[in-house]
């Protein structure tokens, strides 16, 4: 084998590098991604381009960086990889024993049913406050990726009765599976506040125009032909240009907002190099927060589903989540947050989540939040800003 198969699903996750549905961040990641109704002009005009709008009155100019990641492990997969790898470098020309035909066949048949996929992402972007049209301006790659591995019928075949030859890894014909995509994206979002006929209430509205670049990633190999450098080439990578749009609307009475984002208003599918096709969908959220000086409390929910990669085929899953998030403020110095996302679909965990937030002077913003789930699913984000 060219790479243990454990080290080549890991750097699946790492190659890819960042998901076009999660937004990544130290203070929205810690409160379970939600945000549609919360958050100020920085990183919650991400989430829904009207909050672009909710800026003090003292804020002229701020920067920020979000990365974060998300991974998650099926069935020991990654242990299981190492254990086959060391199997097939102990039996390569080497005459097959039953013994050692059935501990293969075991370890074959435990990856078969496991797996690895994960998330990350990084985003920079520089905002402008202002009465007319608050303007956020942003950088941001996103990628999504899964990797499997299918046990074949004739191996399974071969290695219940093999023959009394020497073994030869790459006689294997169970194949080592990618699937993903890669969205990087540069924009702006704006947002304007409207009075209406109500001295209570009042009405933001925002959008955001964006060039997309998506590279889709499809790349199947042997157990014994995989080579973890061939995942960025172009004969496993097809890449795309496109514009989007996104749209928000916040209502807010007082400390309570109720919001709607739509992200990715136009929807499309991209081509992979074998023919198959992923989506990019059109991802509809409504929020509702109260947004406090010292506790801030959202809930979001997806009102439209979302297509991920399939895994060991080209099928489409679904995911579509409620969120919720909690925030304690100390002074605007120190901030503890507490969170949790739920599949409605049950494709993927429920995962819950923390964080602590600093924030002296309400100018300097560093921000950290973990993730985790009740199996194998672990993530963090970090966030550093400036806020003049």
């Amino acid at each position: 084998m060219k790479t243990e198969l454990a080290t080549f699903s890991a750097a699946l996750l790492l190659t890819s590098a960042a998901s076009a549905n999660e937004v990544f961040g130290g203070r929205t990641t810690a409160m379970g991604g939600a945000g549609v109704a919360g958050g100020d002009y920085t990183a919650g005009a991400i989430l829904n381009p009207a909050n672009a709008t909710f800026f003090r009155s003292d804020d002229d100019f701020a920067v920020l960086l979000n990365v974060g990641a998300i991974a998650d492990e099926r069935e020991d997969f990654l242990d299981t990889g190492d254990q086959l790898e060391d199997q097939l470098d102990r039996l390569d020309g080497v005459r097959l024993q039953m013994e050692d035909a059935r501990a293969l066949s075991r370890l074959l048949d435990d990856l078969d049913r496991g797996g690895v996929s994960g998330e990350a992402g990084a985003q920079f972007s520089a905002a402008i406050p202002n009465q007319l049209a608050s303007a956020v301006f942003f950088a941001r790659q996103n990628a999504l990726i899964s990797a499997e591995f299918r046990y074949s019928d004739r191996d399974r075949a071969f290695l219940q009765n093999p023959t009394p030859t020497a073994f030869d890894e790459n006689s294997l014909t169970s194949t080592a599976i990618a699937r993903g995509y890669s969205v990087r994206e540069t924009g702006v979002a704006l947002g304007h506040s409207f009075a209406i006929g109500n001295p209570d209430w009042q009405l933001s509205l925002g959008a955001t125009a964006k060039h997309q670049a998506i590279e889709t990633i499809e790349y199947i190999a042997t157990a014994g032909d995989y080579d973890i450098d061939d995942l960025d080439a172009d004969t496993y990578t097809l890449e795309e240009t496109d514009l989007n749009l996104d749209l928000g609307a916040t209502l807010v009475r007082g400390n309570t907002r109720f919001g709607l984002s739509a992200r990715n208003l136009v929807a499309r599918e991209y081509e992979t190099v074998y023919g198959n096709r992923m989506p990019l969908d059109t991802r509809v959220t409504a929020g509702a927060g109260y947004n406090g000086e010292t506790l801030t409390a959202l809930f979001d929910l997806d009102l439209t589903c979302a297509a991920i990669p399939g895994r060991l085929s080209a099928r489409e899953e679904k995911v579509q989540f409620a969120r919720a998030g909690l925030e304690l403020d100390m002074a605007d110095w120190a901030q503890l947050r507490f969170g949790y996302r739920h599949d409605l679909e049950g494709t993927v965990e429920d995962t819950a989540s923390a964080g602590i937030g600093f924030s002296p002077f309400d100018v300097l913003h560093l921000h950290l939040a973990a993730v985790k789930s009740s199996n194998d699913t672990l993530g963090a984000a970090f966030e550093f800003g400036l806020d003049l």
